[in-house]
């Protein structure tokens, strides 16, 4: 009974582990996408406004 409860427990362990990894994962992967259009973002405008000055000269 205890072996078998003890087994249980390990395995909702490894679930729980499982479960929060990927959800870590699945979190640091949306931050990086985020990141990654803020960047774009940023570089287009950058880009938009030189465009703009090489025009303006």
């Amino acid at each position: 009974m205890t072996l078998r409860v003890s087994l249980m427990t390990s395995r909702h362990v490894a679930w729980f582990t499982a479960v929060g990894a990927t959800a870590a994962r699945s979190a640091r992967s949306a931050v990086s996408v985020v990141f990654q259009v803020a960047v774009d973002a940023a570089r287009d405008a950058g880009s938009r406004r030189v465009s703009k000055g090489v025009w303006l000269e």
